[in-house]
């Protein structure tokens, strides 16, 4: 059994990936870009971040009685507003970097830039799409407003584990990379070493 975080951006994946840690598991965060993936599929228990989007179907069809998570994030302006400040980072990675982030915003967003009408669209569809999927298997997918307040309580009931006593983790808030600018640049170094791409879950399922 493995387990999938498939929220959009900005919906915590980041605080969800470290709150499986808490719980025990061996959480892989996927950045855009990854060079050997398929070792990865076969190293790590959970999976979170943007490049699921895309193949959670197949992840479902290749890893039978995994379990799904879709961090959402109700309040939607609020999502746009951390969607856009967020572009002022990505932005980085589209200028510098190969056509694979290019890839991913597309795909999911139907954009490279950031756009309000696109994004909400894309909202739409993939929420609409993760519940359709699994219409007839709730017990396999756990709708998590981490944003909105949602934590440990939920998320420990849907994996059957006890609720750990430190507090749920809150990560990669937009406000962390507002400070100095030595701050914003070792944030962007870390970023781009940390590349991994969608193109490698495809080339894996596909084997």
């Amino acid at each position: 059994m493995k387990i999938f975080g498939i929220g959009l951006s900005r919906t915590g994946t980041m605080s969800l990936h470290n709150a499986l840690i808490i719980l025990g598991y061996r959480s892989h965060f996927i950045y855009e870009g990854e060079e050997n993936l398929s070792g990865s599929l076969s190293k790590f228990d959970a999976f979170t971040h943007l490049p699921l989007v895309s193949v959670y179907k197949e992840l479902d069809k290749r890893f039978p009685n995994s379990k799904f998570i879709l961090t959402v994030r109700k309040d939607r302006e609020s999502w746009l507003n951390s969607c856009e400040k967020n572009m002022d980072l990505v932005i980085v990675d589209i200028k510098t970097k190969s056509e694979d982030l290019r890839k991913i915003l597309r795909n999911i967003y139907g954009t490279e830039e950031f756009n309000r009408e696109l994004y909400s669209i894309a909202y739409d569809r993939h929420y609409n799409d993760v519940i359709k999927h699994f219409s007839e298997r709730e017990n396999d997918l756990l709708i998590l407003d981490i944003c909105g307040g949602e934590g440990f309580e939920k998320l420990c009931s849907f994996l059957g584990k006890p609720n750990p006593t430190q507090p749920f983790p809150q990560k990669n808030s937009i406000s962390k990379f507002r400070g100095p600018c030595k701050m914003f640049k070792r944030f962007m170094i870390k970023r781009l070493k940390a590349r991994q791409i969608n193109q490698y879950i495809m080339r894996y399922l596909r084997s």
